[in-house]
């Protein structure tokens, strides 16, 4: 092999790995974004409900106010469950299984990603679930949760 010929494939293989290392990077840098904001739109939904809409009376017992709930971006599932794993309030009428089960028992809000199955399919969501706590933070009494669709970051991904 002439010499010509071995800086030519020398060259394009530095050219080759700079560009797949160009695009893992963009890989991720969109990636993060996305679920960045995602995360983003959890905690906010989370917080505009909690204050306004989930109590703590001095028994113990969850008190939901599911009146304001309406308010929800498109796409965005919210679930308050009460000790026992007892299911308070859902605004997905046809899913009574918590979104994300081993979140569920999380001593502290925690996101993640899970699949659900459902009458389609299945469903790739990402969730956050906050524990909901009283007695100055010691006693859990319940949990909320508070999901939307990943379909538009795995598309993303994919393309």
């Amino acid at each position: 092999m002439s010499l010509r010929a071995r800086l030519a494939l020398f060259y394009t293989s530095i050219v080759g790995g700079i560009l797949l290392l160009f695009g893992l990077a963009i890989y991720g840098a969109v990636s993060f974004s996305l679920i960045s904001h995602i995360d983003d739109l959890l905690n906010s939904t989370y917080s505009g409900i909690v204050p306004n809409n989930v109590s703590v009376d001095t028994t113990g017992q969850l008190t939901v106010i599911p009146s304001s709930f309406l308010d929800l971006s498109p796409g965005v599932f919210v679930q308050v469950w009460g000790r026992g794993n007892q299911l308070r309030f859902s605004n997905i009428s046809s899913f009574s299984q918590p979104l994300d089960s081993v979140g569920l028992q999380s001593r502290q809000p925690i996101f993640r990603d899970v699949y659900i199955k459902t009458t389609n399919g299945s469903a790739h969501l990402r969730v956050l679930t906050v524990p909901l706590v009283s007695g100055g933070g010691n006693r859990i009494v319940g949990a909320i949760q508070v999901a939307t669709s990943l379909a538009v970051v795995d598309a993303t991904q994919q393309t």
